[in-house]
Order: C-alpha cells, then sequence, then structure tokens
C-alpha cells in the first residue's frame, strides 16, 4: 500500500468540529496563524524518525508521506500536542491521554523493528519482484 500523507481533514474527521475550530483559531496572537500545518508536520518528521530509526525500513523520498498503518497514532499525536494549546478545555480528556501514550508505545516499537510498517513504495527492494502462488495464474518468470 501506498504511503500517506496527514491533512487537516483528517485531523478535523478526528475531533468534533467545536474542538478543531477551537485550536485552529482561539488563543492566536494578531498575526498568529493557525498551528495546525505546523503540529502536522512535526508529527510526521517524528514519524519518520521512527521507522528510519529501525535500519530494516525503508522510507519514502517524499518527506510528507508516512506509513498507512501508523496513520491513526500520527493523529492522536496531532490531537494532544494541539489540545495543550487549550488547557482546561477538555480536548485532552483520558481517553486521548491513553491514546497518545499508545501512539509514542506504537512509534517507539516501530524504532526498535519490533512492529512492521509498510514498505516505501520506491524501495528498491520491492521493484520488480515476481511473485507465485500454487493454482493460480501468477507464474514465475524463468
Amino acid at each position: 500500500m501506498s504511503w500517506i500523507t496527514i491533512t487537516s481533514t483528517d485531523v478535523k474527521n478526528h475531533m468534533a468540529a467545536a474542538e478543531y475550530e477551537a485550536v485552529a483559531s482561539v488563543a492566536l496572537a494578531a498575526g498568529q496563524v493557525s498551528p495546525v500545518a505546523q503540529v502536522i508536520a512535526d508529527v510526521i518528521a517524528e514519524v519518520r524518525n521512527a521507522v528510519q530509526s529501525c535500519k530494516t525500513n525503508t522510507i519514502e523520498t517524499d518527506t510528507t508521506l508516512i506509513p498507512p498503518g501508523l496513520k491513526t497514532a500520527a493523529l492522536d499525536l496531532i490531537v494532544a500536542r494541539l489540545g495543550r494549546r487549550l488547557p482546561g478545555s477538555g480536548i485532552n480528556n483520558e481517553d486521548r491521554r491513553n491514546a497518545e501514550k499508545d501512539a509514542i508505545r506504537k512509534l517507539e516499537l516501530v524504532a526498535k523493528c519490533e512492529l512492521y510498517v509498510e514498505p516505501a513504495a520506491d524501495d528498491p527492494a520491492t521493484d520488480d519482484v515476481n511473485t507465485a502462488a500454487w493454482n493460480s495464474d501468477t507464474r514465475i518468470d524463468l
């Protein structure tokens, strides 16, 4: 499966609409832009770093992409970090704090090569691989 990027729409879909609007627009100084894009970029970099920490993993050359199996973990980290902008708002409730801890543990497992991640699409090891299965039309070219 191809690697994916995280967008502000993904973040909106992971939060209640009112929560998203609050973290994106409340408590901004004059001239300050919404922090959503920067938090997304920071978490994507963190996820990619965890993947790259395992020497057997390959990484996409496009720095905005992460393995699809880590999307939920990335979104949980993004929501937690955005929620910290509004202490006392209830955004970072116990369930979300637990989701953040689970996401951190998942990235730690990835970094220690204890959790599989999808290989990068531009991984040369997966190019031109012939596959075969018994009783199928797929054949190995010899």
